[in-house]
């Protein structure tokens, strides 16, 4: 179950990596359920960059209807000093369309509804460029392939006794 993508615009984007792979947010939209995704765009009031960026990606772990509070899990994040802007999407991103600094305040803090491609497109751009200048693996890749896992190897003899498991 994929569940619906959503984007939210917040004023500074917070480092979802601090929260030990977790963080809270408030308000909760009513349609919001887990297993949804949420891509975070920041867009700062002051400073050199006025400009909306891309926070980053998230999945909902856990919803809280009672205290209008949600767990979300951290998915992908930008690469300091590679920050992404949303205008380098240009027109694909059918999200940003229209987004001007006078409609600034009328974006802040609601979740919108997006389509599958936006979120996509989004979380295409943080992860290409996490490939292309984000830290190295921490394990070597592997020169010898790994072998199947357990249910392969069981259904690899399975095909290979019959169902009856070797008996005529």
């Amino acid at each position: 179950m994929t569940g619906r993508t959503w984007l939210l615009v917040i004023e500074i984007a917070p480092d979802l990596r601090d929260h030990d792979w977790f963080a809270e947010l408030r308000p909760v939209p009513d349609e919001l359920a887990t297993h949804d995704r949420i891509a975070f765009v920041s867009w700062p009031d002051r400073g050199v960059e006025r400009r909306p960026m891309l926070a980053g990606t998230v999945s909902v772990s856990k919803l809280s209807r009672e205290s209008r509070t949600l767990r979300l899990r951290h998915r992908v994040s930008p690469v300091a000093g590679h920050e992404i802007a949303v205008s380098s999407l240009g027109p694909r991103l059918a999200a940003a369309r229209g987004w001007i600094t006078a409609r600034r305040s009328d974006l802040l803090g609601v979740a919108r509804l997006v389509a599958e491609s936006d979120f996509a497109l989004i979380e295409g751009a943080l992860l290409e460029t996490a490939h292309a200048f984000g830290p190295p693996p921490k394990r070597p890749a592997h020169r010898i392939p790994r072998t199947p896992g357990r249910r392969a190897l069981i259904a690899g003899r399975a095909s290979v006794r019959g169902s009856h498991g070797g008996r005529p």
